[in-house]
């Protein structure tokens, strides 16, 4: 058996193409003549033609040329190249190293209320924080009706 030249693409599932008529594709996609086609496949000339229209039609392909084109423009053929580069970019799209830098957790509750309880529960029994006299914290809590209180507004 004769071996195709496969070295520049290759055929992916699609467009209800056989694994035969992928084959025969992605052979006339790498520049093989029907000769070795015709060896590889183990088809005759006949059979050979017929699996061409076959997927010609398939396709939407008028000429031998046009149904490669096709089958690169519907995504059936993929140059190997860019196979390895889209591997070469998930893997590292999923490299979880630890060399990298983290972004610091942030808390749900915001700032200013954390500031604000904080500082009302280390002051006087009334929950209020005391400032100087020049300063006054107002700070309107609103209550969502999940119960989670946020600020609405601080002056």
């Amino acid at each position: 058996m004769h071996h195709l030249n496969t070295d520049d693409v290759i055929a992916v599932p699609g467009q209800n193409l056989t694994p035969l008529q992928r084959d025969i594709l992605a052979a006339m996609a790498n520049g093989n003549n029907q000769a070795a086609i015709l060896q590889a496949t183990q088809l005759d000339a006949t059979s050979l033609r017929l699996a061409e229209l076959e997927i010609r039609d398939k396709l939407g392909a008028k000429t031998p040329g046009h149904m490669v084109a096709r089958g690169f423009v519907l995504g059936v053929l993929l140059p190997r190249a860019l196979c390895m580069v889209l591997a070469t970019c998930c893997a590292l799209a999923n490299d979880h190293s630890s060399n990298r830098n983290r972004s610091p957790v942030r808390s749900r509750i915001p700032e200013t209320l954390a500031r604000l309880t904080r500082a009302a529960s280390s002051n006087g029994r009334n929950g209020r924080a005391t400032a100087p006299a020049h300063h006054h914290i107002s700070a309107h809590v609103a209550t969502s009706s999940a119960g989670a209180g946020r600020v609405v507004q601080a002056a």
